[in-house]
């Protein structure tokens, strides 16, 4: 560059004294791709290291936006030699040139500050106004710090007169040197620079000895209090000991001791719900935690500690058991000898059912008789996932619970930040699984308490693995596989090694899943291309990647079968990479799809028939227990299709999931793991994410040679790399905590490996679930498949409204006994209880008649199924208006409500019992009010957008008739037009929307009128409503084009003055015209005629039609005052009943009057 260049690039790019634009218009990804083909084409390497040098000057800015300009400058030329960067005194200047260059520079803007220089990244292209910008912000700084110097050497020797020490004026100089430089206040104010800077550091030298001093006071403030309260306290503790009498002062352990035990307890305090007024812990303390707690606290206060744990216990257990403070669980030890009852208040009307029906199962399967024909053919378990962790935050990681927080040994950490990234999410999934209950007599009650179960958590990083009923099911079979003693029926299959058996019973599940999947009308469809030869392909690569797993796995074992078994997957693995390579490179007919799937049918049922032998049988009785959350709640119809195809897979007999009523989770066994977890994490400890940088990962040459989606990607794989880190923390906390007498199996939801990925085929499925016709779904891959599952689960399984049932129909049970279906609960009303309660009848006691019964109606005695016939049976509600304001009231005429209410007593005394009345009340209402909703939209002439509801007694409803008028904000901006000081037109205009909102009778008429300005403001009517505030009145303000100015690329509309001039001198054409007639007889002129442009809308009395000349009536309210002592008959307004008298003379007279004063508008709605 010659010098020339180098000149005008200096000054071009320099813009006032702080900034420096470079004049590179690239954005920093284009950016990177120039500077990339001018190092491929430059012969020079002096040329070539420069050019690397600011490629990776701009890499660094992309990821931290601004760095300092002298690191900038020293890593530029840590990667030039010497000799290639020029004379020493010229390297700032020539790394500055480099950087803002046009043809090899990058997009970036320098700042000079005060004291620091700044390299900032310009994410956009620079341009015109970046440019206009930063020069005026320039001249802002200048000009604001010139006039404050400036106006201080004005007014400075005036200051310094009003102090009257020297000390003062010393203080007064100072000030000034914090904001300015000392060499400009010396030219302003004719003062020696030296002298200014020695004042300045005797006062700064002065201030810091001052706050020594202060320092010094407090400390000795402070020890002066604390001795003053420990004499204090030492005079009350011998007043005590004084007033408790010879012997009695003696106390085992300080009272203070006993206080700091209560504040540890109160800090481990969980308030339950369904205990109203006896909050309780989680988990009781221990007598050796209480007993740590009072030592701590002597030992730190110099008293000598306790070795009985009585001691410490005694004080907190209530002397009277019989007192309220020990039933309602109160007390300083937090003790209690007697629970209150529960109260129902906040549960569901299906509390009782639900837990009743899953009790029918689990007498079915447990009780002591069923065991000694089902023992090792039942398998139950129980899902539930825990709430997020998010790692960085208190999320999962608060306090312990169970433990008291004052003796925790470890040095607690606060969370690192509140705001986590989204790789720190990690939801921990539990599969309980229970081998054994016992069974339990307890007031003539059945009871079943949890003797052997197993418990397995998988830490899902939310990043890459969801908690969907695909994601669930994989899961819930990755546990068939990791426990096979669990899930196999006993001595079943080989007596080989776990792998081997794992290795055959994925086989089996895997030839069966493709057999089950394998349907004529849906594999045919892969010579169409699209979704349906990649669904095809994916089922061919599937088999194929675990067959070839599998076997090699299965080398190892030495039986005939198993090695028989390998030679026959060898001929059906060639088969099926035929298969995939003809449907992948041929175009192929439909016949010829089906001839070659139909020979891998063949081949795979042969190799069915030798493995299912082999591998060991999973047990046929599978019962589920859930919530009805999403991903494993019964509703959804994923989780529907995703049971049909375990049902089949695994050949079971009776495969049943059902739930708990909602806010019934304690009942739930699931939730006693949940405890375990926040155990395990909850010690205070919390873990920050692990995340490195890609620079950490990657060296600088392959960071620089990446492409930006290549870029993107790597960053990608990061998060994925860190959220699986985080996964693998959380599953190593869990690993090993002890939980329901055994220890927890944790592991990481691997979404690519061959075991964990069992159904694949969710891809496909979420297409079909989200098809919202027929036709839609004949274009998703596998339609026919999913219809299939569809069909097969209206065979074999009753679907209840808490959960479903699936039991074979063939007949051939794989259990020692015929299995039929478990019924539905069945009340029984000779239990009735004094509160109105009653119990159902236990499994062994419903007759043949009422089984019969709930096969046919499955929901017989669900308590919000029958709720919901009741209500509907009231027929639908009648609402009609009976007020015309704008809060209308209205009335339900079928009288609907009080029917409800005079057949609810009956209700809970058939389905629910008395207990749950105020439940089944509230449950009413809601299902009542929602059908008022769906009846009142039928009311015509009335926005229901907003209804607000009062069941109590009398039905009333306030229903909202027209959505509120939105304000209109002032000023605006439209398209590069400014609008300022529009607060008189604003007004106007928002005038005119009001009063055609309230008028829908007259807007017709303003749209349809000849006259342009009546159109305008219809225009701008419609324009308000969709709440185009600015576009609006820019509409408006084009009839005044003088008020426009124009700076650059926007136009400034300044709107200051009167209604007159911007809204009333364009109604010339339309006048009001009115008399007015006094009774003072000493008035001068008793009959005076007005005429005016100011516009006042009567809408009560008033429409187009009572206007004998004008299309638009205005009328104006202003009356001249009257003499002293004279009388105004009445008001004046046009077409009003108050007025006496009215007279229309012709425009000729209207010269005999006085001029009128400038009158008042004024709106009459």
């Amino acid at each position: 560059m010659t010098h020339e260049g180098r000149t005008l690039l200096r000054e071009t790019t320099r813009i006032g004294q702080y900034f420096q634009l470079s004049s590179c218009l690239l954005n920093p990804e284009d950016c990177i791709t120039h500077l990339q083909k001018i190092i491929e084409k430059s012969q020079s390497e002096v040329s070539k290291q420069k050019l690397r040098s600011k490629l990776n000057l701009l890499c660094e800015l992309m990821v931290v936006n601004h760095i300092p300009f002298d690191l900038a400058f020293e890593e530029y030329i840590g990667m030039l030699n010497d000799s290639s960067v020029g004379n020493m005194n010229n390297k700032r200047q020539s790394f500055v040139d480099a950087l803002l260059s046009e043809s090899s520079g990058i997009p970036c803007m320098i700042v000079n500050v005060e004291n620091s220089r700044l390299l900032l990244l310009l994410e956009k292209s620079g341009s015109e106004l970046h440019y206009r910008m930063f020069k005026a912000l320039g001249e802002i700084l200048n000009k604001k710090k010139e006039k404050e110097i400036d106006k201080l050497s004005q007014q400075f020797r005036y200051f310094m007169n009003l102090f009257n020490g020297q000390r003062d004026r010393a203080v007064a100089l100072t000030m000034p040197t914090f904001d300015n430089s000392i060499t400009s206040i010396s030219n302003k104010l004719g003062i020696r620079e030296d002298v200014i800077l020695a004042i300045k550091s005797n006062v700064l030298q002065a201030c810091q000895n001052l706050e020594k001093e202060k320092e010094k006071a407090e400390v000795e403030a402070t020890n002066t209090w604390k001795n003053t309260v420990e004499h204090i306290e030492s005079l009350l503790n011998k007043e005590e000991e004084y007033l408790a009498g010879k012997g009695k002062g003696n106390l085992r352990i300080d009272r203070r001791a006993e206080l700091a035990v209560y504040g540890a307890l109160q800090e481990q305090l969980v308030a339950h719900k369904t205990r109203t007024g006896a909050p309780f812990m989680e988990k009781r303390i221990q007598r050796r935690e209480m007993r740590a707690i009072a030592n701590k606290w002597l030992k730190e206060n110099g008293q000598k500690m306790i070795k009985s744990f009585e001691t410490v216990r005694s004080w907190g257990v209530a002397k009277n058991k019989r007192s309220m403070q020990s039933k309602q669980h109160r007390g300083r030890g937090l003790f209690s000898h007697r629970k209150p009852k529960k109260n129902f208040v906040d549960t569901h009307m299906n509390i009782h059912y639900n837990r009743a029906h899953i009790k029918n199962y689990t007498r079915f399967f447990f009780a002591e008789k069923s065991k000694q024909t089902l023992d090792g053919y039942t398998l139950r378990r129980c899902f539930d996932d825990k709430a997020y962790l998010r790692f960085g935050t208190a999320e999962g990681f608060s306090r312990p619970k169970n433990k008291p927080l004052l003796i925790e040994q470890e040095k607690l950490e606060l969370p690192s930040y509140d705001f986590p990234e989204k790789c720190g999410y990690i939801a921990p999934g539990v599969n309980l699984i229970i081998h054994n209950m016992e069974e339990n007599n307890v007031k003539g009650r059945d009871t079943f308490s949890v003797k052997n179960v197993t418990v397995s958590v998988t830490c899902k990083p939310k990043l890459v693995y969801s908690s969907s009923a695909t994601d669930w099911a994989n899961d819930a079979y990755m546990d068939r596989l990791k426990f096979l003693e669990a899930h196999n029926i006993p001595k079943s299959g080989l007596q080989e090694t776990k792998e081997v058996l794992t290795n055959l019973i994925f086989l089996k599940d895997s030839l069966k899943q493709f057999e089950l999947m394998n349907i004529e009308k849906d594999y045919i469809k892969c010579s169409e291309g699209g979704d349906f030869l990649e669904r095809e392909k994916t089922r061919l690569s599937v088999l194929i990647t675990r067959i070839l797993h599998t076997t090699t796995k299965l080398k190892d074992s030495k039986h005939e079968q198993v090695v028989s078994l390998i030679d026959s997957c060898k001929e059906l693995l060639y088969q099926l990479q035929h298969v995939e390579y003809k449907i992948s490179r041929v175009n192929l007919t439909e016949q010829e799809c089906s001839k070659m799937f139909k020979e891998l049918h063949v081949l795979v049922e042969l190799i069915l028939k030798e493995v299912t032998p082999l591998a060991p049988a999973h047990r046929p009785l599978d019962f589920q227990i859930t919530d009805a959350g999403p991903g494993v709640g019964t509703s959804e119809r994923m989780v529907r299709n995703r049971l049909t195809e375990s049902f089949h897979i695994n050949d079971l007999d009776l495969l049943a999931r059902f739930h708990y009523a909602p806010r019934d989770s304690k009942t739930h066994k699931v939730e006693q793991v949940m405890s375990c977890l926040n155990d395990a994490l909850g010690d205070g400890r919390f873990i920050d994410i692990d995340q490195k940088s890609l620079f950490e990962t990657y060296t600088e040459d392959e960071i620089l040679q990446m492409k930006t989606s290549d870029f993107k990607k790597a960053q990608e794989n990061q998060e994925v790399a860190t959220a699986v880190s985080c996964a693998k923390t959380v599953s190593h906390r869990y690993k090993g905590t002890p939980c329901m007498f055994t220890t927890i199996s944790s592991r990481v939801a691997d979404k690519q490996g061959v075991y964990q990925n069992f159904y694949f085929d969710q891809k496909y499925a979420e297409k079909l679930m989200a098809s919202s016709s027929e036709k839609a779904m004949t274009k998703c891959a596998g339609n026919y498949y999913y219809k299939f599952l569809e069909d097969q689960f209206s065979l074999h399984f009753i679907r209840y409204k808490n959960g479903v049932e699936g039991i074979r129909n063939d007949q051939n049970f794989r259990t020692p006994v015929q299995i039929n279906r478990i019924p539905a609960p069945v009340p029984n009303y000779e239990t009735l209880e004094n509160d109105g309660s009653w119990h159902y009848f236990k499994l062994n006691e419903i007759t043949e008649e009422q089984k019969l019964n709930s096969a046919c109606m499955p929901n017989m005695f669900c308590p919000i199924v029958q709720l919901q016939k009741l209500v509907d049976a009231q027929g639908e509600p009648n609402v009609a208006v009976i007020s015309t304001c704008d809060q209308v009231s209205v009335k339900d005429k079928n009288d609907t409500w009080e029917k409800l209410l005079s057949k609810l007593d009956e209700f809970c005394e058939k389905y629910t019992g008395l207990d749950l009345f105020a439940v089944v009340r509230r449950e009413t209402e809601k299902l009542y009010v929602r059908k008022l909703k769906q009846s009142s939209k039928k009311l015509q002439k009335m926005n229901t957008d907003e209804l607000f509801s009062v069941v109590t007694g009398t039905l009333k409803l306030q229903i909202k008739t027209s959505p509120p008028i939105k304000a209109l904000p002032w000023n605006g901006t439209f398209k590069g037009n400014d609008m300022t000081n529009t607060c008189t037109v604003d007004n106007m205009l928002f005038c005119c929307h009001v009063f055609l909102t309230h008028r829908p009778d007259i807007v017709e008429k303003f749209r349809s009128s000849k006259n342009k300005i009546y159109n305008l403001l219809h225009q701008i009517h419609l324009l308000f409503k969709d709440s185009k505030f600015a576009e609006g009145k820019f509409q408006w303000k084009k009839q005044f084009p003088n008020q426009a100015t124009t700076s650059g690329l926007i136009k400034t509309w300044n709107m200051w003055g009167g209604e007159d001039d911007f809204f009333f001198n364009k109604m010339s054409d339309t006048e009001t015209v009115y008399t007015i007639k006094c009774s003072n007889p000493s008035c001068r002129t008793t009959v005076n005629l007005r005429r005016s442009r100011m516009v006042c809308f009567d809408v009560e009395n008033l429409t187009f039609s009572d206007i004998p000349s004008k299309p638009l009536h205005m009328e104006m309210v202003d009356i001249s005052p009257a003499p002293s002592g004279s009388k105004t008959l009445g008001t004046c307004m046009m077409g009003s009943k108050n007025t006496t008298q009215q007279e229309m003379l012709s425009q000729n007279s209207r010269n005999q009057f006085l001029p009128q004063p400038t009158p008042r508008a004024m709106l009459s709605m």
